[in-house]
């Protein structure tokens, strides 16, 4: 938590030094900083990753959506499956609620393996996407050092919303270099020529 704010310092000084930032301002910035800006920072993260996520899915034919690098590795739509039931299961552990056809003890991979149609874990996705940032919205808890058990180890509450947005960062790689290998090229990208 101490690294995140120091960042934020960092960032909050360059602004200063490159911008119109008065030292003045900048004290009430820190001064406004509670740790709850964590929550909404984690949100704003999230919801830009999860466009790129989104318009990425939408990018790949659905005939597409079984394809998979090699036996035994995550298919497109487990890849997409997993990253929107990643979304209830992290921040279950925060309060969020879970739909009723998740387990909330489990990654749901059992989910991965039956949803495969685009439109189906298309939904699915923009729906944890959405209630990922209603949930977000509504956050206010600030103690963010509590330890949290999941069933793979302790996190801290910091650490969980960190690993909600992360996680989707991880996977929206994958899915890149998935696209990539069937020649699909990200939306974002061919703005740019990339």
């Amino acid at each position: 938590m101490k690294k995140l704010f120091q960042m934020l310092f960092v960032v909050l000084l360059c602004t200063m030094m490159f911008g119109n930032l008065s030292a003045q301002d900048m004290s009430d910035k820190m001064d406004d900083m509670s740790q709850s800006s964590l929550a909404k920072l984690v949100s704003g993260d999230l919801m830009g990753t999860s466009k790129k996520v989104m318009d990425l899915a939408d990018a790949m034919p659905a005939e597409d959506f079984n394809w998979r690098p090699e036996e035994g590795v995550r298919s497109v739509s487990e890849v997409y499956v997993h990253i929107a039931a990643s979304n209830y299961f992290i921040l279950s552990f925060l309060g969020a609620k879970m739909p009723d056809n998740l387990k909330p003890d489990s990654e749901n991979e059992d989910l991965e393996k039956t949803m495969t149609g685009k439109k189906e874990v298309m939904d699915f996705l923009h729906k944890s996407f959405a209630d990922a940032e209603k949930f977000l919205a509504g956050y206010s808890d600030t103690d963010f050092d509590t330890e949290v058990k999941l069933p793979f180890g302790k996190f801290t509450k910091g650490q969980l919303l960190m690993l909600a947005a992360t996680h989707v960062h991880e996977h929206l790689g994958q899915a890149i270099a998935y696209a990539r290998t069937n020649h699909i090229t990200p939306p974002w990208s061919r703005k740019s020529g990339n």
